[in-house]
């Protein structure tokens, strides 16, 4: 899963592989059985990405409820932070509940499946956590491509990324577009750049919404490939 993409947006095709599906509901208390959809053929010579993912979900849950939430930490730093934030989402949701979440997978893999309760504190504390972590650590990455946006006003520049043509957007500090004056650093639409993000994901307590904000902590002029050839 930690090679499935690295950053932006979950890639559409994945989020179809695992996509639940409704089996059953309980009466008489809150419950319900869902079944992963099976699309596209399956590799022999791999693990199908849904049981991976259910897998590291079912981690995910025996993790969160240790007092010491070290490894927690790690196994969210393995499956990258867009991931993690989604899992935090789920815990959002489980928030209102207002009670423990009994989790049970069942697999014809004899080495997967399993069962986990996640007590409802432990749900609240590692929300508290996820959010910490953000704002402690938050993820870095680098964006190489063409600049197609740059508002002094604002100090807010767009990086269209040369290999997936992808738009990242952020703010340059004031103290970091200062350094760039002072570095003599021009800021020419269309040409190339090497931006590093800072990315940091948060969610709105009152609306469960989630919010991206990226900061732009370098910038790096690229030499046109072309003026070294011409």
């Amino acid at each position: 899963m930690t090679n499935t993409y690295t950053k932006g947006k979950i890639a559409k095709e994945i989020l179809d592989q695992t996509e639940l599906s409704i089996f059953e509901t309980f009466q008489g208390s809150f419950g319900i059985k869902l079944t992963m959809a099976e699309n596209g053929q399956l590799n022999i010579l791999e693990r199908p990405l849904p049981e991976r993912i259910a897998q590291i979900f079912l981690e995910l849950l025996r993790l969160s409820n240790q007092l010491d939430k070290a490894e927690l930490k790690q196994t969210l730093l393995r499956i990258k932070r867009r991931a993690a934030s989604k899992y935090r989402y789920f815990l959002f949701y489980l928030a209102p509940i207002k009670s423990d979440f009994n989790f049970d997978w069942g697999s014809l893999n004899e080495n997967a499946g399993g069962h986990v309760i996640l007590a409802y504190d432990d749900i609240l504390k590692t929300i508290d956590f996820i959010n910490k972590m953000e704002e402690e650590e938050p993820e870095e990455y680098e964006i190489n491509g063409r600049l197609s946006l740059a508002d002094k006003k604002t100090k807010k520049l767009t990086i269209e990324e040369l290999d997936t043509k992808k738009l990242y957007s952020g703010i340059i500090s004031k103290e970091n577009w200062e350094n760039m004056e002072n570095q003599g650093i021009e800021l020419t639409i269309d040409n190339l750049y090497s931006a590093r993000f800072q990315e940091v994901i948060s969610v709105n307590p009152a609306t469960e919404e989630e919010k991206i904000e990226r900061t732009i902590i370098k910038l790096t002029p690229r030499v046109r490939q072309e003026s070294n050839t011409s």
